[in-house]
């Protein structure tokens, strides 16, 4: 019987994973879709992709269609990067903008990361068309997969610092995104904006920390010098916040804040 039983469970395991169908690329002309590009001519090892794929279609469906491309034909799609590692396949994933348009599954292959990579990107969209509960709902959902994850953080901190207005979930998140600055685009602006966010909520260390890394990172990046000053001022260090005004100033003559606060500044003292 339990010979039997482990027969029917391969069987049915065997006919779960001949659901996944195999394609061309012109079928991927609309719609999500998560495809295996193998140049193999049979994907022969496939248990893991074929796993993962079927996980994402059961927890996506109907949103994301999952399939294989297989041979010479996918050749096109299998990266460099792929090739030198000595792998014959690339998980690639078209984002409903026809054959053409689409995004390699850079992470490695691993369910969790996959999922990170699917939630992030519907989160981003969601951001993108103004969505912004459904965006949260996403993301948050990422970082369950990878709770590390920097961009993530960061997409929920500029979410709920521009458009929710949650300071703390903003700040909160901030923090979380730039424990590791190597991972980050425009790393001095996600230390401004850091820094707008605990300035408001009157942590004048916390922001001109922020701002102080900011400079450190862009010199140039004059609005940083202007609220480095306003946290300096709060925390009466008028000596810094002159110093800060007259830099911003240098770098933008015509900055008509900077020159406003300034005057105000020396009438003060």
């Amino acid at each position: 019987c339990l010979s039997q039983l482990l027969i029917f469970i391969a069987c049915c395991r065997c006919q779960s994973v001949t659901k996944i169908p195999t394609i061309d690329d012109k079928n991927v002309t609309s719609g999500y879709w998560l495809v295996w590009a193998t140049t193999a001519r049979k994907c022969s090892d496939c248990s893991t992709v074929s796993e993962i794929l079927e996980t994402i279609q059961m927890k996506f469906q109907p949103s994301i269609r999952v399939a294989f491309f297989l041979g010479r034909k996918a050749s096109i799609y299998v990266s460099g990067d792929e090739r030198n590692r000595g792998n014959v396949g690339s998980l690639i994933f078209f984002p409903n903008q026809g054959r053409e348009r689409y995004i390699p599954v850079k992470f490695s292959l691993t369910l969790n990361n996959v999922l990170y990579f699917l939630h992030q990107f519907f989160g981003d969209e969601a951001t993108r068309q103004h969505r912004y509960d459904e965006a949260v709902k996403h993301l948050q959902l990422a970082l369950s997969y990878l709770p590390e994850a920097n961009g993530a953080h960061l997409s929920l901190a500029m979410i709920h610092h521009q458009f929710t207005r949650d300071l703390v979930a903003a700040s909160f998140h901030y923090e979380r995104a730039l424990t590791n600055e190597n991972a980050l685009p425009s790393l001095s602006q996600a230390h401004y904006m850091a820094g707008n966010a605990f300035l408001t909520l009157g942590y004048l260390n916390k922001a001109r920390d922020h701002y102080r890394r900011s400079m450190e990172i862009d010199p140039t990046h004059s609005v940083a010098f202007r609220e480095a000053a306003i946290a300096a001022r709060m925390e009466n260090d008028d000596d810094d916040a002159e110093r800060l005004l007259r830099d911003c100033i240098q770098l933008r003559p015509g900055d008509g804040q900077c020159l406003a606060d300034l005057a105000l500044l020396l009438i003060d003292r």
